[in-house]
């Protein structure tokens, strides 16, 4: 799971208003199943499990990789935005944010849906 926060400050400017100071704070939680294996458990098993778990980390990786690369793209589209005035700046702002946490979640599903190795994705973790 992932969430971003951002902050940014204003500065008036001839031409209007523009942001500075963006920052983007983003948060990951990672949680992959634990297995320990009992007595009985066959040699095949724990080797299935473990490359399983080498697997789901190698998706969770990924979700790791697009909430990163969100994080990238949102500090971007704040930084070069302009308004004619704060008001206006602050509403494109929120927007522009929005727009790109949304844009990241297709991704994040679309990863899932095309891992079938993996149980074609943990639907519990998406941002």
């Amino acid at each position: 799971m992932w969430d971003m926060e951002w902050t940014y400050r204003d500065r008036r400017t001839a031409a209007g208003c523009e942001l500075r100071d963006v920052r983007v704070t983003l948060n990951i939680t990672v949680t992959l199943p634990r297995w320990t294996p009992t007595a009985g458990a066959s040699a095949r098993l724990a080797r299935s499990w473990s490359t399983f778990l080498e697997r789901v980390q190698v998706h969770e990786a990924g979700h790791r990789a697009i909430a990163e690369q969100s994080a990238r793209d949102l500090v971007a589209a704040l930084s070069s935005l302009r308004g004619t005035s704060c008001q206006e700046l602050w509403d494109r702002a929120a927007r522009t944010a929005t727009q790109v946490v949304e844009a990241g979640q297709p991704r994040v599903r679309r990863g899932d849906e095309a891992r079938p190795d993996t149980g074609g994705g943990a639907r519990t973790v998406s941002p």
